[in-house]
């Protein structure tokens, strides 16, 4: 593998540096920290910079030819492994790969949704799910490892919500269709 070089434009830079106006001359030395007397006349102020600009390109020549004499190992510059931008190795995007609740913690969240169905004025919230979650474990019913966070419960009732919403919609549109 052979690595392909730009051509150096600094000549041409130069030349166009007996174009420039005092002011443009000050302001680029100025840019580029050179320090100068103000009363430089303009071909000292040229001068001054082109001497700059071939100290640069000398710079970066050198460090280019530092690069090509630098031993390349592939396998050390790229740290991922092999097939790592494969679609089949995105991890990303698949639904369900977390931790699910336990189908005991599922049906407990499901009465006390249902019973705040059933009678708006004794709704549970997330907090009070998992309040009745722990005095089912105090009771020996679930284990303490089965009971979610608040978050999940929260996000639960969310999806559990919707979906109950939507199955009531269609039971109510079979029902007055028939």
């Amino acid at each position: 593998m052979e690595l392909v070089q730009p051509e150096s434009i600094v000549g041409e830079y130069l030349e166009d540096l007996r174009r420039w106006s005092v002011d443009k001359l000050r302001d680029e030395l100025n840019r580029r920290n050179i320090h100068f007397d103000i009363i430089s006349g303009r071909n000292e102020l040229v001068n001054l910079l082109k001497q700059e600009i071939e100290e640069e390109a000398q710079i970066g020549k050198e460090s280019r030819e530092d690069f090509s004499k630098m031993d390349i190992d592939e396998n050390r510059i790229f740290h991922l492994p092999l097939g790592w931008a494969l679609k089949c190795n995105q991890k990303y995007g698949k639904k369900g790969s977390g931790k699910r609740l336990a189908k005991e913690v599922v049906a407990a969240l499901t009465h006390f949704f249902m019973v705040g169905q059933r009678d708006p004025s004794d709704r549970y919230t997330a907090k009070d799910m998992l309040d009745g979650l722990k005095e089912m474990v105090e009771n020996g019913e679930l284990i303490a490892e089965a009971i979610p966070s608040l978050k999940i419960i929260e996000n639960w009732i969310t999806r559990f919500s919707s979906s109950s919403k939507k199955e009531h919609a269609e039971q109510f549109l079979k029902q007055n269709i028939c």
